[in-house]
């Protein structure tokens, strides 16, 4: 017996000047009925079929079908919503101060380490005006440093008001070609309709540590900014001096920590009292020694540059932008992890001042 096998849907429909569209598939099948043409077979042969989920992130859909019925469903079902991918152009980041943000689909950014490292150092990634994150322009884009891997990254949001403060604060350390001694690279990327369009700014050290405070300064969220806290200190980009330790100028006032069965979280409050004669400078930061497996959540930070290292902090809330004047108080809710539903004992040290914790 002969089998016919029939590759017109795959070899014919590359042939040059021979287009096949969507619609022709099912007629060309039909036509096969009375040749007894029992198999055809649908596939590019220069490459994978590709639906277009997001710009320079597709599935490949390549493969063999068999029989012809299943063929035209796939075609039809398939092959109609292939679109044209996103043109990429780079432009410069004033860009980004005239640009319309209403229509855009999607905005983001990264900060990715450059220098020398004996560890993974993760990159730092940030999503525009509640936008979801999507890996995949960092992962295809030409503009993005090709050492950035799909790992999981630590990620916040920022405010399109957050950003462009950022970039007009930053002109300066912005402007110009990268050194040759790149240590940071940031890259900015937007998506509109049928266009991404982005830049990739790369600084030495100095610059880097320069920047790392212009972030801080323009990102005021607590995310942001314990995001950027844990980064500073791997990469040793925190600003110079340390903030003062003022725990004996302060009475500490805990209450207690009861477990929300909802959450499963230990929520209770810190006050902290100024007792002494002068104003605590802005930042007060209550520096946590936990027991056990107990941990806060969502602190401000962890301490880099102030004994003991590692522990978790948050700052409190100050009534006036000087810091905590004499005799007044600040309250600060705290949420623990305590998986072991072990006693919340702790020890505080009050860190205050604008530097480094």
């Amino acid at each position: 017996m002969v089998e016919l096998y029939d590759t017109t849907l795959r070899d014919g429909a590359q042939t040059e000047g021979i287009p096949c569209a969507v619609q022709d598939n099912p007629r060309i099948t039909e036509r096969h009925d009375p040749l007894g043409i029992a198999t055809i077979e649908g596939v590019a042969a220069r490459a994978h079929l590709k639906v277009e989920l997001f710009p320079f992130r597709h599935v490949s859909l390549g493969r063999r079908w068999g029989m012809r019925r299943s063929l035209v469903l796939m075609v039809c079902l398939i092959v109609a919503p292939l679109a044209p991918a996103a043109a990429q152009e780079s432009v410069s980041p004033e860009t980004f101060l005239t640009m319309d943000w209403q229509t855009l689909e999607t905005a983001q950014g990264k900060l990715n380490y450059l220098g020398a490292q004996e560890g993974s150092i993760s990159p730092i990634t940030f999503t525009i005006n509640g936008h979801q994150l999507h890996q995949g322009l960092f992962e295809k884009n030409a503009l993005v440093h090709e050492r950035w891997a799909e790992s999981s990254q630590p990620s916040f949001t920022v405010s399109v008001e957050e950003l462009l403060t950022l970039l007009q604060s930053s002109q300066s350390l912005l402007d110009g070609v990268g050194p040759a001694d790149s240590w940071l690279a940031l890259t900015v990327v937007v998506g509109q309709p049928g266009q991404i369009r982005g830049f990739e700014k790369r600084l030495n050290r100095e610059q880097a540590k320069a920047f790392l405070g212009e972030l801080w300064k323009a990102f005021q969220n607590r995310a942001a900014h314990s995001t950027l806290q844990w980064w500073g200190c791997a990469l040793d980009l925190l600003p110079d001096g340390r903030a003062a330790d003022v725990t004996e100028m302060l009475e500490v006032l805990v209450s207690r920590f009861s477990p929300n069965p909802a959450t499963g979280r230990y929520a209770g409050q810190v006050s902290v009292r100024n007792i002494s004669q002068a104003t605590m400078p802005a930042l007060v930061s209550v520096v946590f020694e936990l027991s056990g497996n107990v941990q806060v959540i969502d602190p401000d930070g962890t301490t880099c540059h102030v004994e003991p290292t590692g522990r978790p902090y948050v700052h409190a809330p100050l009534s006036t932008p000087e810091g905590l004047p004499p005799g007044e108080t600040s309250t600060i809710p705290v949420s623990f992890h305590n998986p072991e539903h072990e006693p919340v004992v702790f020890t505080v040290k009050i860190l205050a001042g604008p530097e480094s914790r």
